[in-house]
């Protein structure tokens, strides 16, 4: 009770870029109060859906729908919402939706509105995005991370004792603190007391954190957005309102990714270029699947700069 009471003491004193409160200033309210009652309250709902994000990325995408097949229960609801920039890519799609036929697939029209879309019709009081690159290489129960208050921690399944570094940049790991959390195999930090290690001071990720549902289609509602990566960009205006919060993560982390390749014209994320998409899709055509079991149980750290291997796909 002590930390609800001092989260909500930080949270009553925070408030919006003054710009988006004269835009929105109705929506503003609701999400103040929202989370204001939220941290006394005690939530029941363990639903999380996934939200991935994907462009031209189906042999990856065949990875982290597969391996979340292996390694995730309890989901919710999977659903991806995906672009291309060529038939080609666009029919190869088609064959992954016969692959996971559980998996709501939602071609983009407009990405804001589609997004704003799939989180009012929701039934889930949770949500987590994941990239299309990324993959599930340890086991998860979703239920066992749909239980902590997305209001006074944000839970990241891409956080570990393995994850200190990424493309170029050498990071420490934060302070833990002890005695927050009774499970020995969480860690817990504060966002805001790291950072000098970037990741571990981005709550705001678009890749593998858990958020409130409401807050966030509050927050989607507030700005203007065209992908994946201004999301993600436009999403920091909020840190401020996240910072307050706790950190959790696994020992290891859940998820890993290999940055073989960029997508979207809007990044400015470093990659490993080693695979173009069409170099991929050219496997994927040839009835080939990435070797994801090489990655099982694997550091983050060292998968960051891997290669794939390949082998035949036997559903297909």
């Amino acid at each position: 009770m002590k930390l609800v009471k001092k989260i909500r003491k930080k949270i009553q004193k925070i408030k919006f870029n003054r710009y988006l409160v004269t835009i929105e200033k109705g929506i503003f309210e609701d999400l103040l109060n929202l989370r204001l009652n939220y941290l006394l309250k005690s939530d029941s709902d363990l639903n999380i859906d996934i939200i991935v994000l994907s462009k031209d990325r189906t042999i990856q995408l065949h990875a982290l729908l597969a391996t979340k097949e292996i390694f995730a229960s309890n989901c919710n609801s999977v659903n991806v919402i995906y672009t291309t920039s060529s038939v080609s890519h666009s029919k190869s799609y088609d064959t992954l939706k016969k692959l996971f036929p559980y998996v709501n697939f939602i071609k983009e029209k407009a990405f804001k509105s589609d997004l704003i879309e799939l989180l009012t019709i929701s039934g889930s009081s949770k949500i987590m995005f994941i990239c299309d690159d990324q993959f599930f290489k340890e086991p998860i129960d979703f239920h066992k991370i749909a239980k902590f208050n997305p209001y006074l921690f944000c839970f990241s399944l891409n956080r570990g004792i393995d994850t200190t570094r990424n493309i170029g940049i050498e990071q420490k790991l934060p302070d833990f603190l002890p005695d927050v959390i009774d499970d020995d195999n969480i860690l817990c930090w504060r966002w805001a007391d790291s950072k000098e290690s970037p990741d571990w001071a981005y709550p705001l990720s678009v890749g593998g954190v858990v958020f409130s549902r409401p807050e966030m289609l509050g927050l989607l509602k507030l700005i203007d957005f065209k992908g994946p990566n201004s999301l993600e960009g436009y999403l920091q205006n909020f840190l401020r309102i996240f910072s307050p919060r706790y950190g959790l993560c696994f020992k290891n982390s859940i998820l890993g990714s290999i940055p073989a390749n960029i997508v979207s014209s809007e990044s400015k994320c470093k990659t490993l270029n080693t695979y173009s998409t069409d170099e991929l899709l050219s496997k994927w055509n040839d009835g080939y699947r990435i070797k994801y079991e090489d990655f099982f149980h694997r550091n983050w750290d060292d998968l960051l700069f891997e290669k794939f291997n390949f082998e035949k796909r036997n559903n297909s």
